[in-house]
């Protein structure tokens, strides 16, 4: 089965997208990420099991701020596998930090 996020992975010389989030790389983004959003959800506020969402792979390695989005693991499924809603395709538009960028950017 095709999967865009391992090619992507695959052109920095990961075996796959699993290999890249275990890179010290991606450690440091995420960290950076979750830091970055107080340690809660981006969506519903929640503190407890976070995750960072990839809105593009399309950089992957150098990833920008507007790319990430932390979330709690309820939200990032729902944002995998709906429902939807209009604050959800807001908050996926909608995050800017540039200093958080020159950061995270090899």
């Amino acid at each position: 089965m095709y999967d865009y996020s391992d090619e992507c992975a695959r052109a920095l010389g990961y075996s796959c997208y699993d290999e890249y989030l275990r890179s010290e790389h991606w450690k440091k983004v995420r960290k950076e990420v979750l830091s970055s959003a107080g340690n809660r959800c981006q969506r519903c506020g929640s503190p407890g099991r976070l995750q960072v969402h990839h809105k593009t792979y399309e950089n992957i390695g150098q990833e920008h701020v507007n790319d990430l989005l932390a979330v709690c693991r309820e939200c990032h499924e729902r944002i995998h596998f709906g429902p939807f809603y209009i604050d959800d395709l807001d908050l996926l538009e909608s995050t800017d930090d540039e200093s958080f960028t020159n950061r995270i950017a090899y």
